[in-house]
């Protein structure tokens, strides 16, 4: 997620997350589909960079 802000926004929930606050329960599995959703597109991204 570090690296994922380092390029885009990211959101609350997320930010929470990396700066070591407290996630609520019911926030855990937006949060783990959020983290789904960043590390596809980081294989597509670098998929597509080693195809240049």
């Amino acid at each position: 997620l570090e690296q994922w802000h380092k390029l885009f926004k990211g959101d609350e929930l997320t930010h929470k997350f990396t700066q070591g606050e407290l996630i609520e329960a019911y926030e855990v599995p937006r949060l783990k589909h959020t983290i789904a959703i960043y590390r596809s597109s980081d294989q597509i991204y670098y998929r597509d960079l080693s195809q240049q």
